[in-house]
């Protein structure tokens, strides 16, 4: 696995990633945390609304017939926003320590998948090779690397600059005398 850590981050990209990462997820969570707070706020005020009409039928002021329908229709209101509120996604995730084993992983992969579970080695294993792995004469191999390290390499290639496979002397016999060390 160690062969993986060439693929490794450094610091300034990763600095980078972590702020769009905390950018892009605060920005795709908004309207599910906005909705999130509208259906508690909405189930806290069915439960004053419950707790006030149970307490206008004890003090006499409604009849226990208006008392039931009017809780029936309350507890039927909750349980909708309850339902809708169970199957929200978690707003609350912790991404700074969601961020935290990004950089880890990104810094030094060989490292942490060493040190995880074996739940999180599987998802490792799948997030970095998507077409799986192949053991044959005692190694592993795969045909596919997980876009996100390929990204790096493509980024590297770019600025990287050709050089000639003769090397850096001139390839003319005139000019290799006048310039060559020999």
């Amino acid at each position: 696995m160690k062969y993986v850590n060439k693929y490794g981050f450094d610091d300034t990209k990763i600095k980078r990633l972590k702020e769009l990462v905390r950018e892009n997820l605060v920005k795709a969570t908004l309207d599910q945390r906005k909705e999130t707070d509208r259906l508690k706020k909405y189930i806290n005020e069915l439960t004053e609304k419950q707790t006030g009409i149970i307490k206008k039928n004890l003090d006499g002021i409604i009849p226990d017939n208006v008392l039931k329908q009017q809780l029936a229709m309350i507890d039927k209101e909750l349980l909708n926003a309850n339902a809708s509120l169970a199957v929200m996604p978690n707003t609350e995730t912790n991404y700074e320590e969601a961020v935290v084993f990004l950089e880890g992983y990104l810094k030094n992969p060989s490292a942490v998948w060493k040190d995880a579970k074996i739940g999180v080695k599987t998802k490792l294993q799948w997030f970095q090779f998507p077409q799986g792995l192949t053991f044959q004469n005692n190694f592993f191999g795969t045909t596919e690397m997980c876009s996100f390290f390929k990204v790096k390499d493509l980024a590297l290639e770019a600025k990287s600059s050709n050089v000639d496979r003769t090397g850096l002397e001139p390839a003319t016999p005139s000019l290799q005398m006048r310039c060559s060390t020999r």
